[in-house]
């Protein structure tokens, strides 16, 4: 079978590290992430070509959250934590004034190999009191180890604003049922937040968060594990908003 060539994901790290394109020999079926259960074998060859820096790191140990099937199976040696969603131990739960959304037409993924597969989400819908959503885990928990030299790597995009205040908080959990928290915030807002990005644009952009960032803002490792608790979260204050799609979540290691 000849290789396909599938297309150019829109990737805008602190470096612009080129195109995404995957190839591969044989395609599994987008079942990785976002409600899905990932196909851990894979056959064929997968290659990946000017991705960026945050999937080339080798006898790296990833702890992956939301990720398409092809850096799934580009990863396949390499994951030492498989954190996305089964709909048995580890859930996705709305909470007050937050929804699904339905991923708009056409888009594509943030590698742009999937048109499915990452979380799309409506939260401050009436602006009228908090919104809240995210990844749950009740038992068995979850285990992981990070240190300094790891990264917490997050895609987000709004491709259509809302007029109320563009600003959101991300809570990553550990151990213990500890959390860091960090505020994005929309470039236009003008806003003080610990990151920011363009929103109402048809194009994904990442950020990576150091391990130390979450530390001090609380978050643990080690043991006890993590259980019965949330462990990613996105929440907004009475009077935000977004249409926010969020996609390649994961921890990584530099080589």
């Amino acid at each position: 079978m000849a290789d396909k060539d599938w297309g150019q994901g829109a990737v805008n790290n602190d470096v612009n590290w080129g195109k995404a394109r995957f190839v591969s020999s044989l395609i599994l079926p987008n079942a990785y992430g976002w409600g899905g259960i990932y196909e851990k074998t894979w056959t064929g060859d997968t290659n990946i070509i000017g991705v960026g820096k945050e999937l080339q790191q080798e006898n790296a140990d990833y702890y992956v959250y939301i990720l398409e099937q092809e850096g799934g199976n580009y990863l396949r040696d390499r994951i030492a934590g498989e954190f996305w969603l089964n709909d048995v131990n580890r859930n996705f739960y709305f909470w007050n004034n937050a929804t699904n959304r339905a991923i708009p037409t056409g888009s594509k993924s943030f590698y742009g190999t999937a048109d499915t597969g990452w979380i799309s989400i409506t939260g401050g819908g009436d602006g009228s009191n908090w919104w809240g959503c995210g990844m749950y885990v009740g038992t068995p928990g979850l285990v992981y180890s990070v240190s300094s030299s790891y990264k917490f790597h997050i895609a987000f995009r709004v491709q259509q604003r809302v007029p109320r205040t563009e600003k959101f908080t991300l809570g990553v959990g550990g151990s213990g049922d500890t959390v860091g928290e960090i505020t994005i915030a929309s470039t236009q807002s003008g806003l003080s937040a610990d990151y920011t990005f363009e929103w109402g644009t048809s194009e994904w952009h990442s950020i990576e968060i150091p391990f130390s960032l979450l530390q001090s803002r609380g978050m643990l490792t080690g043991q006890p594990h993590m259980y019965n608790q949330n462990y990613l979260y996105f929440k907004g204050d009475a009077g935000s908003a977004a249409n926010l799609e969020v996609d390649a979540t994961f921890w990584y290691r530099e080589s």
